[in-house]
């Protein structure tokens, strides 16, 4: 890994603050940063303009050391004949910005050492609404924050992303067709629940209602993953009301603890709508409205079947208005066992 090249601008305020730069440049040198800074320089005879230039131009960062006096001068507050160093790195940094905003507040970033403020740095580099970093004390610990920032080590990483919940209706929502009143309205007629002794007269009434497992990989007359029966028992509509007409189904389930239910509707193309989660409690079931969306060759195919955990994930997933295909694995055995058992 390349090292990383740092310039260190700062202005000579006192001879303890110039003190404090050179033990944040020894910190950082010996950290395996490559910092730079003047006092090097000033044992030759160099070309000041010249030098700095070339390290601004150099540096994978400028680390701009805030105080009073470097913020006097960048503001253009010192005399003409003051700080020369101080304004003349000032000028060059507002180009660098100038020139590409984005990339020049990435490379210049603005220190606040101990004893200082961010009311010491620059105004160019927007001390209240930009970053800048704070070092609390001039030691390895002190300088962990920096050190991250240079190498790019961030303490905090993202999270990955993961899938939003589906959230079905907290109470069964039926959904109108046409020709059926609206619960509601002043003319609505009362909806009714479905009551009564057996499913032969649910499919009577003009509408193919059976009990399926939703699984790839279990017999459908088993719960899926538990090798345990599922009857599935549906209640007979009151005084004969037509199944569309349904506002929920009841009925009873015998089978494992925790067994899950939903409410589908089977399309022509053996695809399905969601209709919702069923509420199962101790061996009685209920499930939202039974109205079509789908005609199946003139009439609806209405589910409630028993998942397992992917299903019930696909089917939480697509929602309401979502179509799925799902392995259903059903059985001439278990058919008869439902109806038998109504």
């Amino acid at each position: 890994m390349a090292s990383v090249r740092v310039f260190l601008s700062y202005a000579h305020d006192s001879p303890e603050h110039s003190a404090d730069v050179r033990t944040l440049w020894t910190l950082l040198r010996e950290r395996g940063i490559d910092a730079r800074l003047d006092l090097p320089a000033a044992e030759r005879r160099t070309d000041w303009p010249a030098w700095m230039r070339r390290q601004i131009d150099r540096a994978d960062f400028v680390l701009v050391i805030a105080s009073p006096e470097y913020r006097r001068t960048a503001d253009g507050l010192a005399e003409r004949h003051e700080r020369r160093g101080v304004r003349f790195e000032a000028m060059e940094l507002v180009e660098e910005l100038y020139r590409d905003h984005e990339s020049g507040t990435r490379k210049i970033v603005p220190v606040v050492l101990p004893g200082r403020t961010r009311d010491d740095v620059p105004r160019f580099l927007r001390p209240y609404s930009t970053t800048y970093v704070e070092v609390g004390e001039l030691s390895g610990v002190g300088v962990e924050r920096l050190l991250r920032l240079l190498t790019d080590q961030p303490s905090v990483v993202g999270v990955e992303l993961g899938e939003p919940p589906a959230f079905g209706p907290r109470l069964p929502v039926a959904t109108p067709v046409p020709g059926t009143p609206v619960p509601g309205t002043p003319t609505a007629a009362p909806r009714r629940v479905w009551v009564g002794a057996g499913l032969a007269a649910a499919v009577a009434a003009g509408a193919w209602v059976y009990a399926a497992v939703i699984a790839p990989d279990v017999d459908g007359s088993k719960a899926p993953g538990s090798g345990v029966p599922v009857v599935i028992r549906f209640e007979a509509p009151v005084d004969g009301e037509p199944l569309a007409s349904a506002d929920r189904a009841v009925g009873t389930v015998t089978g494992p603890p925790g067994v899950r239910l939903w409410a589908v509707e089977e399309t022509a193309d053996e695809r399905f709508h969601p209709r919702g989660r069923c509420a199962v409690k101790e061996t009685r079931w209920e499930c939202p409205a039974f109205t079509p969306r789908t005609p199946v060759g003139g009439k609806f195919e209405y589910h409630v079947v028993a998942v397992d955990d992917a299903a019930d994930e696909a089917l939480s997933r697509v929602g309401p208005r979502g179509l799925l295909r799902l392995p259903v694995v059903t059985a001439d055995r278990f058919m008869d066992d439902v109806i038998n058992a109504g």
